[in-house]
Formats: C-alpha cells, sequence, structure tokens
C-alpha cells in the first residue's frame, strides 16, 4: 500500500484505518501525511502466540506525533478492554482515547480535544 501512495502526485489527505503494524511503516504513513487510526486492540493483552505485537503497537502509540491520530471504534468488531466481545459502539472510543493517554502520559482532556481536532481536519469539518 505505501508503494501505491508514494506515487500519488500529492499524497491523500487519509487515515491509516484500524492501525497495527510496527513503528517502521507508522514512519512510512506518517511521512506522506498520514493519519494512523487506533482502534480497541490498543487495549487488548499481549497475545501469547505473538507478544511482541502488542508492545510494536503501544511503540508506535508512544512515538506517534498527537497531531497524527484518529480513534475509531471498527465497529461491530474490536470492542475495547473491558468490553471485548461485544459490539463496538462509537462511545467505546473513551477506552481507547484513555489508553493512548496512558501510553503517552498525558491527560484524557488533552488526547480528546487533540482527536476531536485531527478528525475536524481530517474530514474537513467544520463548527
Amino acid at each position: 500500500m505505501i508503494v501505491l501512495l508514494k506515487n500519488f502526485p500529492k499524497p491523500p489527505r487519509a487515515t491509516v484505518h484500524c492501525y497495527t503494524s510496527s513503528w517502521t511503516h507508522a514512519e512510512e504513513y506518517l511521512n506522506l501525511g498520514l493519519y494512523l487510526g487506533f482502534t480497541g486492540v490498543i487495549t487488548f493483552p499481549p497475545r501469547k502466540a505473538d507478544p511482541k505485537a502488542q508492545e510494536n503497537l503501544l511503540e508506535v502509540v508512544k512515538k506517534i506525533p498527537l497531531d497524527r491520530v484518529v480513534v475509531e471504534t471498527d465497529s461491530p468488531y474490536l470492542a475495547p478492554m473491558p468490553y471485548r466481545g461485544e459490539r463496538a459502539e462509537p462511545w467505546m472510543v473513551a477506552e481507547v482515547i484513555k489508553k493512548i493517554a496512558e501510553v503517552k502520559g498525558l491527560s484524557v482532556p488533552e488526547v480528546e480535544k487533540a482527536t476531536t481536532n485531527n478528525a475536524m481536519n481530517l474530514f474537513q469539518f467544520s463548527v
């Protein structure tokens, strides 16, 4: 996907939906001006089969500039802990925001404000 995006004369204003990869890939997307979307996956415990994957994902959350983060539910799947296994609903992004704040050492209101502004900019909404 990155190869295709690099061929655009001007990279699109877009988000990488449900980001779950490494910092190496994240940097490539960020260098193209894209946002990364995080879901309830960032709240999951490490998988026994691949505990490093969750560690890598949380490294991305820690390193990414806050002005490039959006939050998502990925409804109906990927509800955050403690709702895992239930249908994901929009109000559940509060858990994703809480996890981002925890990992980045920020307050929940700071992350709420930043991710709201990011969504407004990304989708060109105005109030």
